[in-house]
């Protein structure tokens, strides 16, 4: 009982430290504020998952993200891959897993679908997500009193990115919250020191460092508050340096403590750092040039990245209220009180130089500096400007624009976020209707099948024919549709998707993309989009429009034969087809006869490997692993082809001798089927599209041009350890292609 009524004494104690509105009618206002933004960022954590079928979010990053969560604990330590080590996987795995398997334990997942591997990690993002809503609160009232902080708190709980941003398994708003917490703890490094801020300060950038790479400009606000505690308080040098050394002690090891890579292996650490070039970062000098590049980058009007997270309101205003904010902080300054504005201007601008340190591919890049989208025009609201005395006729038309700000954001929020929390998944909506339409085996037209943005059909029941991307250079992207009868695509303008958004800016993909939809009508359109006071809202990705297309021309012939397929290892032959593909040791098998350019021309060959007896042994807890592959040698190529045995995905190879493309050895690939699929689609335009799949599911994986005169088909089977196993290859055929 003791330790009942001491547990409740600490509750007590901690509610009563926690600085909420003092008068009755504020607190209300905090807590209604509060409990809508919970419901938001909690109201939709199934969105986008299949509750039919396992099919994966239409979100790119969830995928992979999943994938490396769902790698066992004692394969993870020697198969994490680049995409984690600029994300938080380790730390999504630390939450996410134990309560996986409790969820196991107690039947809720019973392995029928995703929704659970899902949801929580995407419950860590969406707790970040809220106690963001409670540091933001915090960070207004520190600067400009209560009425600040509830401004800013309304702003952000209605915020379209936020919101949306909270339910996925993204680190963009975790960044976000430990941002605002750290300018939190800033603040008290300047005015009080100690060694409790200074730790405090440390943890929270060590751990939003260990969330993503991104987190870069921590630090450097980190320093900042160091030096302006230096500057404003004047403490003792040996004091100052103590605290400074707390702060960088305490960040590298809550750094290292939820990044292990670097101790887990270093060397392989260390060769992924050395072959990222994509995700290295660019450091332009910070010159009006740039900061007005990096602006256009997140609002021109192909990218509206602003608009789409904070909304047509804020994205207008931003601009003034951070050049008002500037001035609040010379006057604040001037009245010797500016510290706490000083050390947020200054993080603005190094948060806002810092995103131009990558390309500008994603609204989401945008989240981490929210907190000063909403900051700066709470402030203006509330009247804030330190050492000022304000007409109260200002003041009121401050409260007036401010509302205005919040019922404009909230408004968008009304449109959105319907679509985002109730009804099914807009993909399975389409999917439901093609299986009660088409005919059994029939094909349908998918521009990204098996990623993102494509449709969970039974494929016992229809097929895919997926409609692929051609880059020629950086300039032109090519689509292509087969001759089937319908065809599906996000329904664009200010569609989320980048790729599809070109067809809209980029001439000569609106030329193609036109002249394939002329053989096509619009049969029906799904989803809903988001209207507010009869204006079309810029579409975010938890608000997608499809459009089925139906074929209004005539379909063009089909045929197909069979490929020989005698093999030959080391001088072996293998006259049957069917001849088994041993596990004992790696291995390269190909075919003895070699095909010019010409006989592959427009056609597609695809083979399949009878995997049944790996998937009996698996089934009875043998581990049973590695890669396998199907390969292209060019130009009488004998190398033996240099793959990975321990994949964690399928990874399309390109060398000069050769391509493959390659799968992992391991249940979640064959997926109860038995089987692997492996194609390539010899376009008549030179371009060889890539598919591979469980069962006979091809799935698009890429698409490549090469020049040869000849080719050999092979398939190299390379074991991660010796065994017994033995695959077959069940079919491999060369088939005319329907284009």
């Amino acid at each position: 009982m003791s330790q009942r009524v001491r547990f409740s004494s600490w509750i007590t104690r901690v509610l009563a430290a926690f600085p909420l509105p003092e008068q009755r009618f504020p607190r209300a206002i905090f807590w209604a504020l509060l409990g809508v933004g919970i419901v938001l960022r909690m109201g939709g954590l199934d969105w986008g998952v299949s509750h039919t079928v396992s099919h994966s979010s239409p979100v790119h990053d969830e995928v992979h993200a999943l994938y490396a969560l769902q790698i066992p604990w004692q394969e993870y330590w020697t198969t994490y891959s680049d995409y984690e080590i600029i994300q938080g996987i380790f730390i999504y795995r630390l939450f996410s897993r134990p309560l996986v398997a409790l969820t196991q334990v107690l039947g809720i997942n019973a392995g029928q679908n995703q929704i659970v591997e899902y949801v929580i990690p995407r419950l860590l993002v969406s707790v970040f997500g809220i106690l963001g809503l409670v540091a933001i609160y915090l960070l207004g009232r520190a600067l400009g009193g209560t009425r600040a902080g509830l401004f800013t708190l309304a702003l952000l709980v209605f915020l379209p990115g936020h919101w949306g941003y909270s339910q996925l398994i993204k680190s963009e708003v975790p960044l976000a919250t430990f941002l605002t917490l750290l300018l939190l703890a800033g603040f008290r490094i300047i005015e009080r020191g100690g060694w409790k801020a200074a730790a405090a300060g440390g943890l929270l950038t060590g751990a939003a460092f260990a969330f993503k790479s991104s987190a870069l400009p921590f630090t450097a606000i980190l320093l900042l508050a160091h030096l302006c505690a230096w500057i404003w308080r004047k403490p003792r040098w040996k004091s100052a340096l103590r605290n400074l050394a707390i702060s960088l002690a305490t960040s590298v090891v809550v750094f290292l403590l939820l990044f292990p890579y670097p101790y887990m292996g270093f060397a392989r650490w260390w060769g992924i750092q050395t072959t990222l070039p994509n995700n290295t970062p660019q450091f332009p000098p910070p010159t009006v040039a740039t900061l007005r590049a990096t602006w256009n980058a997140f609002t021109r009007p192909n990218k509206m990245f602003l608009t789409v997270v904070a909304g047509p309101a804020l994205r207008w205003v931003f601009p003034v209220m951070a050049a008002a904010f500037i001035g609040s902080t010379l006057l604040a300054l001037r009245a010797g009180l500016g510290a706490r504005h000083l050390l947020v201007l200054a993080s603005a601008f190094l948060m806002f130089w810092s995103l131009s340190f990558f390309p500008a591919y994603s609204d989401r890049y945008l989240i981490p500096f929210i907190p000063f989208v909403v900051l700066f025009p709470s402030l203006i609201a509330a009247a804030a400007v330190p050492g000022m005395r304000i007409p109260q006729a200002v003041r009121w038309a401050a409260t007036v624009f401010g509302g205005v700000m919040v019922a404009a954001t909230a408004s968008i929020t009304l449109a959105q976020f319907p679509s985002f929390a109730v009804g099914a998944d807009v993909r399975e909506q389409v999917a439901t209707y093609l299986r009660d339409t088409m005919s059994e085996g029939e094909a349908v037209g998918d521009f990204e099948p098996g990623t993102r943005h494509g449709l969970p059909l039974d494929r016992s029941r229809l097929q895919i024919a997926p409609l692929l991307r051609k880059w020629q250079g950086n300039a032109t992207t090519v689509y292509r549709a087969t001759s089937v009868r319908y065809l599906v695509a996000q329904q664009e303008p200010d569609n989320y998707d980048p790729d599809l958004r070109q067809l809209v800016y980029d001439p000569n993909v609106r030329a193609e993309f036109t002249r394939l939809l002329e053989q096509y009508r619009v049969h029906r359109v799904f989803g809903r989009e988001p209207v507010l006071f009869g204006r079309p809202l810029p579409r975010k990705i938890w608000n997608p429009v499809y459009v089925l297309y139906e074929r209004v021309t005539p379909e063009a012939r089909k045929g197909e034969n069979t490929l020989p397929a005698s093999w030959s290892t080391e001088g072996e032959l293998f006259a049957d087809p069917h001849a088994p593909f041993d596990l004992t040791r790696s291995r390269l098998f190909r075919t003895r006869r070699t095909w010019a350019n010409a006989e592959l021309a427009d056609r597609l060959l695809e083979a399949r490997l009878d995997l049944s007896g790996i998937e009996r042994r698996w089934k009875n807890g043998e581990e049973i692993g590695g890669t396998v592959a199907l390969v292209l040698l060019f130009d009488d190529a004998t190398i033996r082809p240099d793959l990975p045995s321990n994949l964690s995905e399928v990874t399309f190879l390109t060398k000069d001798a050769w391509w493959g493309i390659a799968v992992a050895l391991h249940p979640r690939e064959v997926r109860g089927t038995g089987a692997l699929t492996f194609a390539f689609d010899f376009r008549p335009d030179g371009a060889i599209d890539v598919y591979s799949g469980p069962g006979t599911d091809r799935i698009a994986r890429s698409i490549g041009t090469k020049s040869f005169k000849t080719v050999r088909v092979g398939i190299a089977v390379l074991p991660s350890a010796p065994s017994s196993a033995v695959m077959h290859l069940a079919d491999l055929t060369l088939r005319e292609h329907d284009h």
